[in-house]
Formats: structure tokens, C-alpha cells, sequence
């Protein structure tokens, strides 16, 4: 927290945030998007938040596969080549997208976080020794905030 408010870029533009934007939410008909589902994290910011929760899921699960000794994952979301199609499609110039990846790590640790604490209130997972281990992606969401 400390390091994402000491960093906040000054964006100002502002749009409506899909704020769960990934393909696993994207129904397709005939290899065309048909309807998008999971609108409950939807928000007014700026268009990066919803660019950089794609692009962070990419590095999520990359960091996974490493972590675990499985296939890396193929590259689909890069930082760089998500950035360049957006502004090119939309003729809008976005902030570097590092700030909101790891905005997105954090996001997505606090999800986990309130999921492991409902199942532990719930009986259903024994509380961990260390809290921290209860963001299985630690050492990304620190290479995230070094990149800011």
C-alpha cells in the first residue's frame, strides 16, 4: 500500500471498469465475443486498471507454472503488445501499465486474502502460520512493486 500510494500515477481519465477483464469471462459464439460475465468488481477508472488485470493475470500464471516446475505458460497478454494495440485501436495514450499491475497484485491478494479467511471462519482450511503465505504469489507482486 505504501508503495503503490507513494507511486499513483496522476491519470485523470476515466471510463467503465469491467474489473474482472480476462478471457475466462468472455462468452463466444461462432469464435465472436458474445457477452462478458462477472461485472461485480465493475467501477469508473481509468482504462488501465482493466488492461493491466489482463496483462497481470498473464504474469500471475507464468509465475505459477515457474514456481511449481510446469510448462511456461504461452505468452497471450504482454505489457508492451497489449498497451500498443489498445492505444492504436482507441488513438489514446495510456500510462505505463507497471503501476497497475501491480495495483492488480494487489487487488487480486486481497481477494485471496477474504477467500481464506472465509474458509477458515467457515472450518473448511486451517488457519496458516505465517498470514503472508496466504498470498501464494508473494514474490510476484514484489517484482511488480520493484518495477514501479
Amino acid at each position: 500500500l505504501e508503495v503503490l500510494t507513494a507511486t499513483l500515477p496522476a491519470n485523470d481519465r476515466c471510463v467503465l471498469n469491467w474489473g474482472d477483464a480476462r478471457p475466462g469471462n468472455i462468452i463466444y459464439r461462432d469464435f465472436q465475443p458474445a457477452a462478458v460475465l462477472d461485472w461485480e468488481m465493475a467501477g469508473m477508472g481509468p482504462p488501465e486498471v482493466d488492461l493491466a488485470w489482463t496483462t497481470f493475470f498473464q504474469r500471475f500464471f507464468a509465475s505459477m507454472a515457474d514456481q511449481y516446475g510446469l510448462l511456461p505458460v504461452p505468452a497471450m497478454f504482454e505489457r508492451d503488445e497489449v498497451k500498443a494495440m489498445y492505444e492504436r485501436l482507441s488513438c489514446h495514450r495510456l500510462d505505463d501499465l507497471a503501476w497497475y499491475e501491480a495495483f492488480s497484485g494487489l487487488r487480486f491478494g486481497i481477494i485471496l486474502l477474504r477467500m481464506s479467511l472465509r474458509s477458515m471462519a467457515y472450518g473448511m482450511q486451517d488457519p496458516y502460520e505465517d498470514p503472508n503465505d496466504m498470498v501464494m504469489f508473494a514474490p510476484l507482486l514484489d517484482r511488480l512493486l520493484d518495477e514501479i
